[in-house]
């Protein structure tokens, strides 16, 4: 198992697991829309993150079982400040019981430290699903910012 750089080759796999990623989304709304998803929406966004921000794939002989990404953007508030936003972290089901998601949470971690030593960022953000394993990352470095909920109706 390694954890590298994503390249625009990969791009195809790495669409199949955002698929799976919809799929394990914790409301109903989001799971039945994802076979709606516009692959060339997907790529065109790829693209975007390539450039700003960071992908990080698993990889198991030539097969892609995880993926990590995030990407750069100024603070809403304080525009000077840029943040690396974890947008995206799953590992496919059957490789949860490898080290795929330690090792793509490390070097996440290792990327943004890079980036705030260049000075292009000022802090990373990560965020858990829901119904993600729980855990506890302040003995990490990161300190709990908020919670977010999506409105699901009554």
């Amino acid at each position: 198992m390694k954890v590298r750089l994503a390249h625009r080759i990969d791009h195809q796999q790495i669409v199949d697991c955002l698929r799976h990623f919809a799929d394990f989304q914790p409301f109903e709304k989001i799971q039945k829309e994802a076979p709606e998803y516009n692959e060339h929406h997907i790529f065109k966004i790829l693209d975007m993150i390539s450039k700003a921000g960071i992908i990080l794939v698993a990889q198991e002989n030539n097969k892609i079982v995880g993926v990590m990404m995030g990407m750069i953007a100024p603070n809403l508030w304080l525009p000077n400040v840029k943040v690396l936003n974890e947008i995206v972290w799953w590992v496919e089901p059957e490789y949860r019981h490898t080290s795929a998601g330690a090792r793509l949470y490390k070097e996440y971690v290792k990327q943004g430290e890079k980036l705030i030593e260049r000075g292009d960022i000022t802090s990373m953000s990560l965020a858990l699903l829901s119904n993600s394993p729980k855990m506890n990352l302040t003995n990490k470095g990161w300190q709990p910012i908020e919670t977010h909920y999506a409105y699901v109706g009554v």
